[in-house]
Order: C-alpha cells, then sequence, then structure tokens
C-alpha cells in the first residue's frame, strides 16, 4: 500500500465527511489517467530543463507539452471545484507550488491515477479551506 503524505492524510477524515464532490471518472481519456510516475518524470525532467542539462529537441518538445498538460489538468480541475462550490480563492500561491506539492504526493503514490492526486488535493484543500503558501 502506498502512503500519502502526512499533510494530505491528517486531511483524510475531514475531507470524507465534506459536501459531495466530483470525483473523476474511472475511465477516462487524456494526462489526468496517466500513472504519478509519468507525472514525476515529466516533472524532474523538466527541472533538468529549467537547469539547461536537457538540449535533445524532442525531449524538450514532449516535455513541455507534457508538462503543460499535466499543469492545465491540475488548474482545470481547480477552477471546475472553485465554481462548483463558490470558492474564489485559488488555495495555493501558484499553479508551480501546486504541481510541486502533486509531485511530493506523486512520489509516494507511482501507480495512483494522476488525477486521483489532483482530485485528493482539492477535496482536502476546499473541505478545511486550507490556503497553502
Amino acid at each position: 500500500m502506498h502512503k500519502l503524505p502526512i499533510l494530505l492524510l491528517l486531511a483524510l477524515p475531514c475531507a470524507a465527511s465534506a459536501a459531495s464532490f466530483f470525483r473523476p471518472p474511472a475511465t477516462m481519456v487524456g494526462i489526468g489517467n496517466a500513472p504519478c510516475s509519468a507525472f514525476v518524470s515529466t516533472y524532474e525532467t523538466m527541472a533538468k530543463i529549467n537547469r539547461h542539462e536537457v538540449q535533445d529537441s524532442a525531449t524538450l518538445q514532449k516535455t513541455y507539452e507534457d508538462y503543460g498538460n499535466f499543469s492545465g489538468t491540475l488548474s482545470g480541475f481547480f477552477a471546475s471545484f472553485m465554481m462548483e462550490h463558490g470558492d474564489k480563492v485559488w488555495p495555493f500561491k501558484s499553479t508551480d507550488y501546486a504541481l510541486s506539492l502533486a509531485y511530493q504526493t506523486c512520489q509516494h503514490n507511482p501507480t495512483t491515477r494522476y488525477i486521483d492526486i489532483v482530485y485528493l488535493m482539492a477535496k482536502t484543500s476546499f473541505a478545511r479551506g486550507v490556503k497553502w503558501k
């Protein structure tokens, strides 16, 4: 069994008792269905690109595309939550920070779908009114 970071684990009991939240479908198309290991790989490759350690144009293109899709999935899911629940406040200081939290969680849950980690982050944040700084 995989371990969730303690921060998210502590929030689960409260989040489970909160109002019903949109649950990602079991079958879906797109990058959200990818395992966390794919996100971890993309995130780490993006860090190497930012340090100018990757020069291969095919790797650059794929990484930029995948990173944009992972980022868009997270932002879109949170935007949906915010519209659904009337919360107009983005709970993170930036999308990059939210992605870093997803990365930390995905490192411990490599076989979990990326969208399920994003769902857990959203459910936890909005159920507790958490502001991540």
